[in-house]
């Protein structure tokens, strides 16, 4: 089958979106069929760098485009390249991706087309554009990324029916290399002996770091190592002095980062109840983080904001340990909990791996999205039952 992936993401990008889409990609490929993502990004870009940075296999093709920076033309070139390309590689099978205005002026009418939904539109031009697609003929339905997100779609838009949205959260990658890429202990900046408490992700608002910068002075005796962020960001940060335990790295290429999450002995994901993206939009309420999904892959031991968002696929004693939002002594006790019990540890960890295996993985989601387009797959086996 040919399909089309129209992205709205940029390569390369520091934005977990370019993990999503390009693993998602790569997904799609694997399973067979011929796929074009349209992103942007220099069409002199090498594509191999691309596939590197990312550790995905060049089992798609990029086709990258430069936008125009002014108010009234800002994607006319992408949209304009978009329309040049799909002339000269005729008709998809199938039209996917995560930009509704691309999918709604380029899906033929005819064609099978889904849209991932990885947030609430963001201006009326997107919420006009998902409108018009919901009405197409060959309209298959809307992948969420969490169920609230289906909940919440469900109430924009009354027309559409609770199976024409099927829940898929994020996920991860097995590491097929991780014992080339595992960073050595002694490789890793800070104290050796210190236990390596781990954060990988990005710097915004209400993603966790300011809940680490209040765990990390309690706990003198560990080390806090944070993987993310931009050097402005960190620049910000260190004009106010953060503990000495607490260590970064800044922004690291994704193919880099199962190392690093392999030579930590514990990882947090202290969300807040406002998650702020780079727009300064909430998210809190809908996401389904990438992150934890490669926690689990890593299979190293989760401690993780006690948000219902996050209980769709994680659950407190089992797979990870679930903690009080805004509770920094809460987490000083699970951290040392965690520390001092290795069998705990060995059991969260393999529960947690053992669930990205069965359910997490990106060929999982593929086949399962695939499975939903064509009809043979309910919206309901989307959740965390699954």
């Amino acid at each position: 089958m040919r399909i089309y992936y129209f992205s709205g993401a940029s390569f390369p990008s520091p934005e977990a979106r370019s993990v999503h889409v390009i693993k998602m990609c790569e997904a799609f490929g694997k399973a067979g069929h011929d796929v074009t993502l349209f992103a942007m990004g220099s069409p002199y870009l090498d594509p191999d760098a691309v596939f590197k940075a990312y550790d995905v296999t060049g089992s798609f093709t990029l086709s990258l485009s430069h936008d125009v920076k002014l108010p009234l033309l800002s994607g006319y070139k992408r949209m304009r390249h978009i329309a040049e390309k799909m002339k000269a590689l005729g008709a998809p099978d199938m039209v996917y991706g995560r930009d509704p205005i691309a999918l709604a002026l380029f899906s033929p009418q005819q064609v099978r087309v889904v849209f991932e939904a990885s947030q609430v539109p963001q201006h009326k031009a997107e919420y006009v554009a998902i409108s018009r697609l919901i009405k197409r003929p060959g309209f298959c339905g809307i992948i969420a990324l969490s169920d609230a997100l289906k909940q919440i779609y469900l109430k924009k838009y009354p027309s559409l029916r609770p199976e024409q949205i099927f829940v898929a959260h994020d996920a991860a990658d097995i590491p097929h290399n991780i014992s080339g890429t595992a960073l050595p202990v002694q490789s890793l900046k800070g104290r050796e002996e210190a236990p390596k408490i781990g954060y990988a992700g990005t710097l915004h608002q209400g993603k966790g770091l300011s809940m680490i910068l209040r765990i990390a002075p309690l706990l003198p005796d560990y080390d806090f190592h944070v993987v993310g962020g931009s050097k402005e960001e960190l620049a910000r940060i260190r004009k106010n002095t953060p503990p000495a335990n607490v260590i970064f790295y800044g922004y690291r290429p994704h193919a880099e980062v199962a190392g690093y999450l392999k030579a930590f002995d514990i990882v947090l994901a202290p969300y807040q109840h406002q998650a702020l993206i780079k727009t300064g939009k909430n998210i809190s309420r809908w996401i389904s983080p990438m992150k934890v999904f490669e926690y689990m892959a890593a299979c190293k031991p989760i401690i993780a904001s006690d948000l219902q968002i996050l209980r769709e696929f994680l659950t407190h004693e089992q797979n990870a340990l679930l903690m009080t939002v805004g509770d920094p002594l809460a987490w000083v006790e699970a951290i040392k909990r965690l520390h001092h019990d290795p069998e705990l540890c060995q059991r969260l960890s393999e529960n947690a791996f053992a669930d990205l295996k069965k359910n997490f993985t990106w060929d999982m989601r593929v086949k399962t999205i695939l499975d939903f387009a064509s009809g043979k797959r309910s919206s309901i086996t989307g959740t965390k039952a699954a």
